[in-house]
């Protein structure tokens, strides 16, 4: 109800009606910025050339290496919005980390373009993951929440300054910083390429392209892709279509030419581009912009470029150096999260499990959500119940799960609940 309230509330104000049933395509906004921010700006110009240098500079010497970035959320809502809790957080972070190590699921292998058009020998981990950053003291993650008076918000950066409402950017050399709102005209977010101002470097994402926990309306996109598509943005990827010039070259030369982006599902053959050569569409690309379940990879091309932007002569290289000091790599994979309310209780029997996985837990309130993901991070099981519910026990098939440990996340609007239980056949 509250997603609810708050669609129609953003609709109102930008100027257009959405029925509940109404199928909704993503838009993105990263062209548009860039747009306006290099327009008048040479140095912005020079610099988003200079990837190029990079690239092959990165190339020449084959360096491929981890990274660890930390990650800022800035949560703007207005009274009564729908927000993200801190297990959508923390399951947004496990969702980068998966897809960005090309974890995704093994039935995504067998798209007919994968095998057909040789897609899968371009298939590469970018041995790039992130984590919640620790604070400005190095103790508690970095979630800041403010309500505020206003609903929704344009591409015009003004969400990243306290002045005008928002909220201030940590240093971006240290820290990347991600910005959660509502946005007009239903964009679902943009990022700033590498080169521009240190105060509204980052992303921005709306609130309903978030993870998994999206309205009715945007349920083709709620695997939580629509920010791994915006970090590529943000790690000097271009998106596999150009707006204004269609047909134009991304920078990779792994990619085929794109005229546009792919919109909806694209589970057949033979997706073709009206480009010269009429090349077959790579629409599970993550930089194209299909629906969540049909994205899954990024290419070698991709992972060198961005590798080679925060590297020592890229454009993020002291980002690429920062999580020494502000993120805790043990927390990459599974958050430590602990209950705040004791007068609660949760337990999930037997554990092991073989086949059926119990679930009881008391005096939950309203927000019930259960996430259940393995040990690379990939989320099983998904369920957020209704408020009305009167019920304290669930009883889940794991059957068909594949031995090993699975992580349990239970929470309300007010309290948090962990468990580790195996699944054994």
């Amino acid at each position: 109800m509250k997603y609810l309230l708050a669609l129609l509330l953003v609709s109102t104000i930008s100027g257009y009606s959405i029925s509940q049933n109404q199928r909704i395509y993503r838009k993105y906004a990263t062209q548009q910025v860039y747009k306006r921010l290099s327009e008048n700006n040479l140095v912005i110009k020079k610099s988003i050339l200079s990837i190029d240098e990079s690239t092959e500079d990165w190339k020449s010497k084959d360096r491929k290496k981890p990274f660890v970035i930390p990650v800022v959320f800035h949560i703007l809502t207005a009274q009564g919005q729908y927000a993200p809790s801190d297990i959508d957080l923390y399951l947004q972070i496990k969702i980068l980390n998966t897809n960005f190590a090309s974890l995704g699921s093994p039935e995504n292998l067998t798209h007919p373009s994968f095998s057909k058009e040789n897609f899968k020998d371009k298939l590469s981990s970018t041995d790039i993951s992130f984590c919640l950053a620790a604070d400005k003291n190095k103790n508690s993650p970095s979630i800041i929440r403010k309500t505020i008076s206003k609903s929704a918000w344009t591409c015009r950066d003004s969400m990243k300054f306290s002045k005008l409402s928002g909220d201030d950017a940590w240093k971006k050399d240290d820290y990347l910083n991600i910005w959660i709102v509502y946005l007009t005209d239903d964009i679902a977010g943009y990022a700033q390429m590498p080169g521009g101002e240190d105060a509204t470097d980052g992303i921005v994402i709306d609130t309903r392209y978030f993870g998994f926990n999206t309205p009715i309306n945007y349920k083709y996109y709620n695997e939580g892709k629509t920010l791994v598509h915006l970090m590529g943005n943000f790690l000097g990827l271009y998106d596999l279509w150009n707006e204004e010039l269609p047909c134009t070259d991304d920078h990779v030369n792994d990619t085929p030419i794109h005229n546009g982006p792919t919109n909806g599902s694209a589970d057949y053959y033979g997706y073709v581009s009206t480009c010269n050569e009429k090349p077959i569409a790579m629409t599970m690309n993550f930089m194209d912009n299909t629906d969540d379940r049909n994205l899954f990879m990024f290419t070698y091309g991709q992972m060198t470029r961005m590798q080679a932007i925060l590297s020592d002569k890229g454009l993020r290289d002291k980002l690429g150096k920062s999580n020494k000091n502000v993120c805790n790599a043990s927390n990459l994979l599974y958050p430590e999260i602990r209950s705040l309310n004791i007068a609660s209780s949760f337990s999930a029997f037997p554990n092991p499990a073989n086949t059926e996985l119990n679930i009881d837990y008391k005096n939950m309130k309203e927000n019930k959500q259960l996430v259940i993901y393995n040990s690379l991070g990939q989320v099983t099981y998904f369920l957020a119940m209704p408020n009305e519910s009167q019920s304290d026990k669930l009883i889940i098939s794991t059957a068909t799960w594949q031995s090993g440990m699975y992580y349990i996340l239970l929470s309300d609007s007010n309290q948090k609940f962990n468990q580790k239980v195996i699944v054994s056949h």
